[in-house]
């Protein structure tokens, strides 16, 4: 799928890799910002419930790692002080999905171990290397009825 330019709120956290993020710190400190708070008046309708969150792992520089977590946003043209804001350029991503579980463990479970098993298209290569922009993308969805989802957005490229 291909996935257009996108604005995206939230804060962003250094981190060695999207495997060896510390998460507890990380969402301790963003859920006591009021992380999602501040980007409610601008998400758009993609991002609007049962997204839950969005994390972005990308770099900024061949090599290094950022973990960006926050919402899909339009019409604001700075962050609030002390959040990140940043214009992620269009890219195709092969997304590898789970079906709604109970809990979040069970999806979260459930999509890694797709991932590790998923097949590039052919034609396509991945595009998660050390000199690539992204990482990947995680969207998790939660809905009182359906359970919890997971998506892991691969990016990926046209083999030359």
């Amino acid at each position: 799928m291909r996935h257009d330019e996108f604005l995206f709120l939230g804060k962003e956290y250094p981190c060695k890799s999207n495997r060896e993020a510390d998460y507890g710190k990380i969402f301790d400190d963003f859920f006591a910002s009021d992380g999602y708070g501040v980007s409610e008046p601008y998400l758009v309708d993609s991002c609007k419930k049962p997204c839950v969150d969005v994390l972005v792992f990308h770099r900024k520089a061949p090599g290094d790692c950022y973990v960006h977590i926050g919402k899909i946003v339009e019409g604001i043209s700075r962050p609030p002080e002390g959040y990140a804001m940043a214009k992620y350029p269009a890219c195709e991503f092969l997304i590898v999905t789970n079906e709604w579980l109970p809990t979040e463990r069970e999806a979260s479970d459930t999509v890694h171990k797709s991932v590790k098993a998923a097949q590039i298209p052919d034609g396509y290569l991945r595009d998660d290397g050390p000199d690539g922009r992204y990482i990947l993308i995680e969207k998790m969805f939660e809905d009182p009825e359906k359970g919890h989802r997971w998506e892991h957005w691969i990016p990926i490229k046209k083999a030359s």
